[in-house]
C-alpha cells in the first residue's frame, strides 16, 4: 500500500525545481538587459556616478558628521554633550566633544564636569544632552531648532 506523502514528494520537488529554473532564467534575462555594453560601460555619463568613496572622502564625511551645526568646534571653549551615563553605585561618564569622559576627569580647556541624571554642570554651565554651550560667551545651540517639537494637549 502506498502512502499519500510518498506520492506527493516527487511532485513537490519537480515543482520546486521548475520554480528555481524559472527564477534563474528570469534573473539572467533582467541582468542581461540592464547590463552596460561595450561603449557605454566606460562612459562617465551612464548615470550611476561613484559607487564607493576613497579613504580621504570617507574621512571627510566622518569628520562632517561629528561637527555640531551652529557650534564652533575649533574654538576650544565649546562644550558639546553627546550622551551620559549615571550609575546608581559608582561614577558616571559623559560623551563630551565626541570623547568619553569619566566623572571626575577634567575636560580639556573646560574643567571637571559634574554628572546629573539628565545633564552635566561644567564651569557653572548646565549642559543637556545634544546641546552645545560656548563657555566664554554662554551661547547655547540645541540639536533641535526652536519650535521643531509640538506637543498636543491631551483630551
Amino acid at each position: 500500500m502506498n502512502n499519500v506523502g510518498e506520492r506527493k514528494q516527487p511532485l513537490r520537488s519537480r515543482v520546486a525545481l521548475c520554480l528555481v529554473r524559472t527564477l534563474v532564467l528570469s534573473s539572467l534575462a533582467v541582468a542581461g538587459s540592464i547590463a552596460p555594453t561595450g561603449a557605454t560601460a566606460a562612459s562617465p555619463d551612464n548615470g550611476f556616478g561613484t559607487l564607493f568613496y576613497s579613504p580621504q572622502e570617507r574621512a571627510s564625511i566622518s569628520a562632517a558628521r561629528r561637527v555640531v551645526p551652529g557650534g564652533s568646534a575649533s574654538s576650544g571653549t565649546t562644550i558639546s554633550v553627546g550622551g551620559l551615563v549615571r550609575r546608581d553605585k559608582g561614577k558616571g561618564s559623559a560623551w563630551i566633544n565626541g570623547q568619553l569622559v569619566p566623572e571626575g576627569q577634567a575636560v580639556q580647556s573646560a574643567g571637571i564636569p559634574a554628572i546629573d541624571k539628565r545633564d552635566i554642570t561644567i564651569e557653572g554651565h548646565r549642559v543637556r544632552v545634544r546641546e552645545t554651550v560656548d563657555i566664554e560667551s554662554g551661547a547655547r545651540v540645541d540639536a533641535l531648532p526652536a519650535g521643531s517639537v509640538n506637543v498636543k494637549a491631551g483630551k
